[in-house]
């Protein structure tokens, strides 16, 4: 038997107190099929099917709001993003249309915060572009998406253009500063020995080591660190004296851990060893979960989209 609640009860009472006064009583039946069609007569408020009992929304659209954090702001963003012609719900910033099954899907449906920490406002979006607009607002994000597209026409990065206000993350310390080698500073050597040049920078190396204090800190007790020296060789630049990232070609940050132009270690190949690349830690952070071939063939078509072109939907893939 199905459960009436207390709006049916009352519906039930209703009626049984109008008929009373007819002189002619309904049915058990016939009241149990007006108070469960009372039920399931209203519209879900997001997509217009019909609504579970005693709710706003239907199946569907009710399991990305019930129980959620913001859940007036997802019910508003799910609205934004409804496409009632092919009843389907679309990524706010590309239109592509999106999984609701898989949540390890790259289309799968996610809401993304159009400014990093503000609550009041979210739009729907697929999981691969919330992960690479990360902690910037949309307005930044695009910026981004344009100085890459100047880069891969010119060779030219414009660094000054791009503004990461929101970037807010904290990174742990390499290394404790208890020692001038952990610090940076050169060691006095021993009385002779032999110094052998670093085998980045070709520096004098710490005595012992195959590398200067300099650089020692980003290849000592590392993981995958034959790969590292590869990968710190590449792109050190002795013009600039300093690294220099390989998808932007801008010289990196190597003292402030904080900072977006921080020097990082990207995998080309994600969940792949032996194959890195010296990278921007902003960079490391909006390339996601995607190859180097398919991060430069999303950013193409993001750069496309912001010319006025349909966004290339088969770029995203699983």
């Amino acid at each position: 038997m199905k459960y009436l609640g207390p709006i049916s009860l009352v519906i039930i009472t209703i009626s049984i107190l109008t008929a009373g006064s007819t002189g002619s009583l309904p049915t058990i039946a016939q009241l149990s099929a007006r108070a469960l069609g009372a039920q399931t007569t209203r519209a879900c408020t997001v997509c217009g099917s019909p609504a579970k009992p005693r709710n706003l929304y239907c199946p569907r659209c009710r399991k990305f709001i019930f129980r959620k954090p913001n859940h007036k702001a997802r019910a508003a963003a799910l609205m934004e993003s409804w496409d009632p012609n092919h009843r389907r719900f679309r990524c706010w910033y590309t239109g592509i249309r999106l999984n609701e099954e898989n949540p390890f899907s790259r289309r799968y449906l996610t809401f993304d915060h159009v400014v990093p920490g503000d609550d009041s406002r979210l739009v729907v979006c697929c999981r691969l572009i919330n992960e690479m607009k990360s902690d910037l607002t949309w307005d930044e994000f695009f910026t981004l998406i344009s100085a890459f597209d100047i880069y891969k026409k010119t060779g030219v990065f414009p660094k000054e253009t791009v503004n990461l206000g929101h970037w807010s993350r904290t990174a742990k310390p390499l290394m404790q500063a208890d020692t001038p080698l952990q610090a940076g500073k050169p060691f006095p050597p021993e009385k002779g020995a032999s110094v052998a040049p670093c085998e980045i920078c070709g520096q004098p190396s710490f005595p012992g080591s195959d590398y200067c204090p300099r650089h020692r800190r980003f290849l000592f007790g590392k993981y995958e660190r034959t790969a590292r020296l590869v990968a710190f060789k590449r792109a050190w630049s002795p013009e600039k004296d300093g690294f220099v990232c390989e998808y932007t070609g801008v010289l990196l940050d190597e003292n402030d851990q904080n900072s977006p132009w921080y020097v990082s270690i990207d995998h080309r190949f994600p969940g792949k060893k032996g194959d890195l690349a010296v990278s921007a830690r902003f960079v490391n952070s909006i390339k996601a979960t995607l190859t180097a071939k398919q991060f430069a063939t999303v950013m193409v078509a993001l750069a496309r989209m912001m010319d006025g072109e349909p966004f290339d939907e088969s770029v995203i893939t699983d």
